[in-house]
């Protein structure tokens, strides 16, 4: 669980009011894991072609500018990407630099590109997934 929403509107929680809570949440949990089981009790053999998938292999470093081409021109056909400031964390930045500083390299995920070819990254979206 990563994140616990309560509708009550008083100064604080009673322990026993997040313990029943918890409780509740766990049951709920437990009954759509088993209904899910119901439906598919074991994993696939096959993948779908839609479903998402990762390749990783390595390439020797002597012909890295082979694959990427002068300056990473192959990956990066001369475009820079922005990252919005709303996909930098998870918590308000009033300003970039509070975050990031010129020159950091961080990881991004590719959240869409659109009809017009404008690419959405996020910064917080990889921070999720690493968790």
């Amino acid at each position: 669980m990563t994140a616990l929403q309560m509708d009550i509107k008083i100064d604080g929680i009673p322990a026993e009011i997040m313990k029943t809570a918890l409780e509740q949440a766990k049951q709920g949990r437990l009954h759509i894991l088993n209904e899910m089981n119901k439906a598919l009790s074991s994993t696939r053999d096959e993948m779908s072609d839609f479903a998402q998938r990762i390749i990783t292999f390595k390439i020797d470093p002597s012909k890295i500018r082979e694959v990427i081409g002068k300056s990473g021109a192959t990956i990066l056909p001369g475009k820079d990407r922005l990252v919005h400031i709303s996909q930098i964390s998870d918590k308000h930045v009033d300003k970039v630099s509070d975050r990031l500083n010129e020159g950091d390299i961080v990881r991004v995920k590719v959240l869409e590109i659109d009809r017009q070819g404008r690419v959405r990254l996020s910064i917080k979206e990889v921070a999720k997934e690493e968790e």
